[in-house]
């Protein structure tokens, strides 16, 4: 098979690729449903997510245009997606009855979601069970490819690839930075997404030569974390590897700073450490927070799609891409794609689709070398992660190398 020459095949398809005739393809809608956190703690980023999700769709229907190679010799898919967005607010597990919901009375054909691993756990469960392709494109958690399912398929590289990342970039730093703890504080949410991290830290750390002095698991529904921070201030110094979302990591990094805790002592599981809500509620005082990511956004604006994609998002929503939304985007066209390239609009031709795709760096928004899955596992095998460290109330690029747009900054205690 020939790889796809762009991710904008999402909104544009070889002439004669599909079996059906272009007035029976004009004619059908296929229903995707958008699974997220649209109310509770999270929904500040459910509707960052929510925003990526609309203007891509829009991008796929041919309505918002991007920039394309003059000798594309693509023609526009008659192909029409329809959105439909369901909240499973607070508690993950009503993702479950929201994924039956979405199948049996709205009749998708395929899903994309959800934002937090506990959520995307019980939801991929019950896709499986109905049989309807699900993309996950910004769930980490390592066990959701490791469980053998046939419909399941994640574009974002998982909490593995971002761990082995984490104590790479540490041991580079200490041996230039001799001042660099080598004790750990292992501080996560006690869900799928946090507990799984948690233990991989563990496992990585004895690999590398590191010490964990302090395991703090707690509920990301508290705002009260006295308690949690009070152990890991005794555990100082040490570098502090946190698994957070919205509330709980402002509130954490709050929390560091009465503590005394350096910033840069901090090295974050992505999560609400990103959001545009965190960056915007502590702007300056969260300078020196490192965290590992997936994308960035270059001095230079980057490409001239990255260019325009950051553009449309920021008309809509304020905000520049970020990692969750720029996921989400790629994500969403990722599926539209394949949704265009399937024979018909039935689940199983989509999900065959997806096994078929494979996208060249170049045509993604993402730092990655593409996307093409492993039919094993449904993951993207092509994915990569970046450090980033928060300088002037941005976070800039500091890891790997080729990446870095600065040196990174150590205040150790």
């Amino acid at each position: 098979m020939k790889p796809i020459a762009l991710l904008l095949i999402t909104i544009l398809v070889f002439a004669g690729c599909s079996d059906e005739d272009s007035t029976t393809a004009s004619s059908q809608t296929v229903k995707i449903g958008a699974l997220y956190p649209l109310s509770g703690p999270v929904a500040p980023t459910g509707a960052e997510l929510k925003a990526a999700i609309e203007l891509a769709n829009e991008v796929a229907m041919g309505t918002v245009p991007l920039p394309l190679p003059a000798n594309s010799g693509r023609t526009a898919s008659k192909r029409k997606i329809e959105v439909i967005f369901k909240d499973y607010g607070d508690d993950p597990r009503n993702a479950a009855a929201a994924v039956e919901e979405l199948v049996k009375k709205d009749g998708v054909s395929a899903i994309i979601g959800c934002y937090q691993s506990a959520a995307s756990m019980v939801a991929s469960e019950k896709a499986e069970v109905l049989g309807i392709p699900f993309l996950n494109a910004e769930s980490t958690a390592p066990l959701l490819t490791a469980r053998g399912f046939k419909w399941f398929f994640r574009t974002t590289p998982d909490d593995d690839i971002f761990v082995q990342n984490f104590f790479s970039f540490l041991k580079e730093a200490a041996a230039s930075n001799p001042g660099i703890p080598h004790n750990i504080a292992l501080v996560y949410e006690n869900q799928a997404w946090g507990t799984g991290v948690a233990q991989a830290e563990k496992r990585a750390a004895a690999e590398n030569g590191f010490t964990v002095v302090a395991d703090v698991p707690y509920d990301a529904t508290k705002t009260d974390f006295s308690v949690e921070l009070k152990t890991i201030a005794n555990a100082m110094p040490a570098i502090i590897l946190q698994v957070s979302y919205d509330a709980d990591a402002v509130a954490f990094t709050r929390g560091y700073l009465g503590e005394g805790i350096p910033s840069s002592s901090i090295l974050a599981m992505d999560g609400g450490f990103i959001s545009s809500s965190y960056v915007a509620t502590m702007g300056t005082r969260a300078d020196g927070v490192l965290t590992r990511d997936v994308f960035f956004i270059s001095r230079d604006g980057g490409s001239a799609l990255v260019k325009e994609v950051d553009r449309l998002l920021k008309a809509r929503t304020g905000s520049d891409l970020n990692g969750n939304s720029a996921r989400a985007f790629t994500g969403f066209m990722v599926l539209a794609d394949a949704v265009k390239r399937a024979k018909s609009t039935k689940p199983e031709d989509i999900r065959q689709a997806l096994l078929e795709t494979d996208i060249p760096k170049e045509s993604i928004i993402m730092p990655w070398d593409g996307i093409r899955f492993d039919p094993a596992t449904g993951q993207n095998t092509k994915g990569r992660g970046i450090i980033e460290q928060m300088r002037e109330g941005r976070y800039v690029p500091v890891w790997p190398a080729e990446s870095a747009q600065t040196e990174v900054r150590w205040t150790t205690k």
